[in-house]
């Protein structure tokens, strides 16, 4: 086996570095060596020492491509399998993701000339963003195409080490009963007609924002005060404009296509709105189109702000109802149901947070309990 050595980088971090017979170059027909260096660890560079050795031994090493190609070219591939692969919405965050970070970095390079030690420079730039880790994943998804389409033999991202990002405070994510009585008293005393309709059908029905903005006057029985959940709002860019827009599309997922039942005082602040809307759209922003997030998140933070209460992202408006309905006694499946959850999972691992009001009933109980026998083995005792 070659022999891993250890240097110094400018930034006076220690690295490591080897040099490894390669065979014959087949497009030179001469003896031929591969440097490879960057490693932060010499368990990482001994990895890839025996992963070229082993390519060597298999007479697969110089099986690559020899056209040069960049990082953005590559990327442009990897991106027309992997838009198949998710709905338009995801693809419009990773199109940005790459616009706005990786492509900027990293999109001149030819593939074969990013190393790790380059990758980890930029790292270093953007360790205080928490998405850092995110970012790099997708980059190594990128590179792992260069490997597929033979560019490259090794993946410089599998060498780099990203930072833990200290975790700032974490944001609210539901509102307990108190709370959310302030809400509602906020609202019930706000001037905002459609913005009162539509916060507090999400507030009431736990239904998602995309559900509700994409929701018809026709899927509303007042008679029955149930609303017919068949279609969502999205977004995706625009091929002419490369701008994201909106457009319907069928909802998350199958389990999402349902009837919701819906409380009289929403069904009213519902048909108050309806009195100034004679569009087929349930909620429309200042040109008639749907609304979108931005519209909502507006009407939320007003609200918040009337109620004296802490600012959560609209969507943890779900995570409200289904704690509440959790500490109204309803069971997981029934909350599944009602929220159009795919799986029993997601219902279980993101809303089985419980109020503070359950959670001082649990320790009131559990106290309760434990005293009451402490009691009555104190009388037992007694009696003996």
């Amino acid at each position: 086996m070659a022999d891993i050595e250890s240097y110094k980088k400018k930034n006076g971090e220690t690295a490591y570095r080897f040099q490894v017979y390669t065979g014959i170059n087949p497009l030179t027909g001469r003896k031929s060596n591969t440097k490879k260096q960057g490693f932060r660890t010499k368990r990482e560079a001994t990895i890839a020492l025996k992963r070229i050795e082993a390519q060597v031994s298999q007479g697969t090493y110089y099986k690559t491509n020899k056209e040069k190609i960049t990082f953005e070219e590559v990327f442009i591939k990897w991106r027309k399998r992997y838009k198949n692969e998710v709905n338009p919405a995801t693809l419009l965050k990773v199109d940005q993701m790459f616009n706005n970070r990786l492509l900027p970095a990293f999109g001149h390079y030819l593939v074969d000339q990013i190393d790790s030690d380059m990758i980890q420079d930029q790292i270093e730039k953007w360790k205080e963003f928490s998405s850092c880790r995110k970012w790099i994943n997708h980059m190594h998804r990128v590179m792992q195409q260069a490997i597929k389409d033979r560019y490259i033999t090794l993946n410089p991202c599998d060498f780099v080490t990203i930072p833990k990002v200290h975790k700032k405070k974490k944001e609210k994510t539901f509102y307990e009963t108190s709370e959310l009585q302030k809400f509602v008293e906020a609202l019930e005393s706000w001037n905002d007609i459609q913005g009162r309709a539509m916060i507090r059908l999400l507030a009431f029905t736990g239904i998602r924002v995309g559900e509700a903005a994409a929701l018809e006057w026709a899927d509303l029985d007042v008679e029955n005060k149930v609303i017919s959940i068949n279609k969502a709002i999205s977004r995706k860019e625009d091929r002419n404009s490369k701008k994201s827009k909106q457009f319907l599309k069928e909802p998350k997922n199958f389990p999402s296509i349902r009837h919701t039942s819906v409380d009289r005082k929403t069904v009213e602040y519902l048909l108050e709105w309806k009195k100034y809307n004679t569009s087929d759209i349930m909620f429309m922003n200042s040109k008639g189109k749907w609304v979108d997030n931005s519209n909502v998140r507006r009407w939320q933070v007003q609200v918040t702000k009337l109620a004296g209460l802490e600012f959560i992202p609209v969507h943890k408006m779900r995570h409200t109802h289904a704690s509440l309905l959790f500490e109204a006694g309803a069971t997981p499946k029934e909350v599944q149901k009602r929220l159009g959850h795919g799986k029993i999972e997601t219902t279980m691992d993101v809303y089985t947070h419980t109020t503070q009001l359950s959670r001082d009933q649990f320790a009131e109980k559990f106290s309760d309990h434990i005293e009451k026998m402490s009691g009555d083995s104190k009388k037992d005792s007694k009696d003996l």
